[in-house]
């Protein structure tokens, strides 16, 4: 149990690295702050989620494919969207990736959002049937 532990913490830890690390060369690069950064890894992992969970594809490939589906979906809303405010002030590029950020949030909320793919805690909050049978 406590190597499980130590290996669920490192993991989560590698995670939160890479994360950090893709917002500081983001920030570095082009000195303004992504607001949606967030939100496209999170588009990234409901993408692997339905991937493997929906069309029950190995890990594997749905990451990969994630990975594809991700690069074009960035690669668009950089050509449709940032490229044409790059000249801009920042507070502009700041505020479309902001807006970018909603709109893959709503867009996970419109595929089911918590229906879809339900999170449960980490820990029970209570007696009964759904909480207590992991």
């Amino acid at each position: 149990m406590l190597a499980q532990l130590v290996v669920s913490g490192v993991a989560q830890g590698v995670l939160y690295a890479l994360v950090a690390l893709s917002m500081t060369m983001l920030y570095r690069a082009t000195t303004v702050v992504n607001f949606g950064h967030g939100d496209l890894v999170m588009g990234g992992a409901f993408a692997v989620y339905v991937f493997v969970v929906y069309l029950r594809l190995p890990y594997l490939a749905g990451a990969l494919i994630a990975l594809a589906v991700l690069f074009g979906a960035g690669m668009a809303i950089h050509q449709g969207l940032m490229r044409r405010i790059m000249t801009g002030p920042h507070l502009a590029i700041a505020m479309m990736a902001l807006a970018v950020g909603y709109a893959l949030r709503g867009e996970r909320a419109c595929c089911g959002g918590e229906r879809c793919c339900p999170s449960r805690g980490s820990f029970p909050t209570g007696p009964g049937p759904s909480e207590t049978s992991w």
